[in-house]
């Protein structure tokens, strides 16, 4: 009689990334429900990263494939259609689970009430300052409205592929991800949506995200992320709400506020001491970490001038009329 085959695959994207994807098989290894499959698919012909899957072929079910160079978006499609599963799991190779997540998510498909869902990502346990608040940064109320899976957000959860389970039929339905650069989990969760399948936050499923490494890095992130929602919002005109345009709001509203300063001096700055003090609390309250909260401030006004300016440009681009 042929074994049960498992309710779900981990789809894993790599591209250069040897030692964080070390460290995420070796989190799959200390997996108490083991259970499942693994397919790592490496974006690269070179197949740089086969030797390292090779090594735990006798502590996980894992496959390894790799295809020429073409996005991750079309890694994750082509290893999605290798995987037999009725689940498919996609996440990035920059994360790592927790124990129980297996545990956890297994006891969510045994009563499935979604076709496809998602959870929030936090900093590694061992991140450094810088990276713990990249984390806040990234998924706090007064810098993103928590829409990255925050309880209270600001807007409706759209699952990303560094943590998203989907059901296959769904998957096969909508024809894996796009071929976008960037935003490719976002424009599938949108599809998903607008063709009526139901959507789930699961509050409890939670990865650990390493972060950007330094701020250039980091910046570019959120300038493209920017970028990308003006894009989608071609094709899907919901992407786009206010919480989006309120980045380039306050970049506007800093410049009037520097020329302010001359003609009415230091009350023309503050709302944005206001703000600051805003960031500084949430920070406070949330992670019971001073150094983290005073760096906040600095980190949040340089990611909404990125996201801002990403915004903006592409908005320029979007309107720009076509010259023959």
């Amino acid at each position: 009689m042929k074994p049960a085959l498992p309710l779900y695959t981990f789809i894993i994207p790599v591209y250069g990334r040897a030692s964080l994807l070390r460290a995420l098989l070796h989190s799959l290894c200390a997996q108490r429900d083991k259970d499942f499959n693994v397919l790592v698919v490496e974006d690269d012909a070179r197949a740089q990263h086969k030797a390292l899957v090779q090594t735990f072929e006798t502590a996980l079910s894992i496959r390894y494939r790799s295809q020429t160079t073409s996005g991750p978006g079309r890694a994750r499609t082509h290893a999605a259609r290798l995987a037999h599963t009725p689940y498919l799991v996609f996440v990035d190779s920059d994360t790592l689970l927790p124990q129980d997540y297996t545990q956890r998510l297994h006891a969510h498909l045994q009563n499935s009430d979604f076709d496809l869902a998602g959870g929030p990502d936090t900093a590694v346990p061992d991140a450094s300052l810088w990276q713990k608040t990249l984390s806040y940064c990234l998924n706090a109320l007064c810098t993103t409205g928590g829409i990255r899976g925050a309880r209270h957000a600001v807007e409706k959860f759209l699952p990303r592929t560094h943590n998203m389970i989907v059901g296959r039929a769904c998957f096969e339905a909508l024809n894996g991800f796009s071929k976008r650069r960037y935003g490719e989990d976002i424009e599938f969760s949108l599809r998903a949506r607008q063709k009526g399948y139901k959507l789930r936050f699961l509050a409890d499923l939670r990865v650990h995200h390493h972060r950007k490494p330094h701020l250039g890095a980091f910046l570019r992130q959120v300038y493209h992320a920017g970028q990308n929602r003006v894009e989608l919002a071609r094709t899907y005109p919901e992407a786009l709400s206010w919480v989006h345009a309120v980045p380039f709001a306050c970049v506007v509203a800093g410049l009037a506020a520097l020329y302010a300063l001359t003609q009415i001096g230091w009350t023309a700055m503050y709302p944005f001491l206001l703000y600051a003090l805003a960031v500084f609390a949430e920070a406070l309250c949330t992670q019971r970490n001073l150094p983290l909260a005073c760096m906040a401030i600095p980190v949040a006004a340089t990611q909404i001038i990125a996201y801002g300016m990403g915004w903006a440009v592409a908005w320029i681009k979007r309107i720009k009329p076509t010259t023959n």
